[in-house]
């Protein structure tokens, strides 16, 4: 296994795809009152997230893939979060869509950087 630094600057997107997965995590650990109520549970792995994206920029070749493949699950998460408490009596009253919208929106974000970008592909497997 190869966990090494190298010379070489780190890609933007490499860069991107770490500040996306803090802004994600701090979203969901601090704005909490925005997606559930207070006696609900959010948490999208708080603690493995950021050690696959340490991984990442460790060039571990399974980090890109593992991650990617949890954002695509926190996707879905996170809709079906906002379908049942607009459809079923949560005891949120006037549960804005915005929160949610933009949740979503970093995760395809994170989910198009970590599956398709080549910069970030070229970077862990060098």
């Amino acid at each position: 296994m190869n966990l090494s630094l190298s010379l070489r600057p780190i890609p933007i997107a490499v860069w991107l795809v770490v500040g996306l997965v803090l802004m994600t995590t701090l979203l969901t650990t601090i704005g909490k009152p925005l997606f559930v109520g207070q006696k609900g549970n959010l948490g999208f792995s708080e603690l493995l997230v950021p050690i696959l994206t340490i991984a990442l920029l460790f060039k571990w070749k399974y980090a890109r893939t593992i991650l990617g493949w949890l954002h695509v699950i926190a996707i879905a998460g996170v809709i079906s979060i906002f379908v049942v408490q607009h459809h079923i009596d949560t005891g949120v009253e006037n549960l804005p869509i915005l929160p949610y919208m933009v949740l979503v929106l970093l995760f395809l974000v994170l989910c198009y950087l970590l599956f398709f970008s080549k910069s970030v592909k070229q970077y862990v497997e060098s």
